[in-house]
């Protein structure tokens, strides 16, 4: 059996769309940042997720939604990360606690056929520091895109 959490993009897009914006020379088209989510039984007992050892890591339900339900990813630009998490009604009323840590965070460049991988300091100055191509309504909250798995050895 394997056991493993699943972890959801949250995606800020920019004002303008694919125009992007200029920033240390290169043009951002949005970015990218995935939380990983731990699930949690009311005793604080870790919850993960299972399937065979021949079969693919899927997505799954707790209380009948996936984790990405559980939160909803804002742009704020009064945080200090430049966003915010904020637990949504499924959360508050989950017999489970769902909590999250950031994975990874991507720049989307025009000029790139991948994201690039940044830090999360990187992610958060760039939200901050342009604040003016983040601040729309398409990111209050955020779109997802994507999730994905990571096998756990417990």
């Amino acid at each position: 059996m394997k056991k493993y959490r699943l972890n959801y993009d949250k995606l800020f897009i920019v004002k303008g769309g694919i125009e992007g914006f200029e920033y240390k020379g290169e043009i951002i088209e949005a970015l990218q940042i995935y939380f990983e989510y731990r699930v949690l039984d009311k005793t604080g007992y870790e919850k993960f997720f299972i399937c065979s050892d021949n079969e693919e890591m899927t997505e799954q339900l707790i209380d009948g939604y996936d984790l990405n339900s559980f939160y909803k990813c804002s742009f704020d630009r009064s945080r200090k990360l430049g966003y915010s998490m904020t637990p949504t009604e499924i959360a508050l009323k989950s017999d489970y606690d769902v909590v999250y840590n950031v994975d990874c965070c991507f720049k989307v460049l025009r000029d790139e056929e991948y994201p690039i991988l940044i830090s999360h300091e990187e992610f958060c100055d760039i939200l901050l520091s342009n604040a003016e191509h983040f601040d729309i309504s398409g990111n209050k909250p955020t779109q997802s895109v994507s999730y994905g798995a990571r096998k756990e050895n417990v």
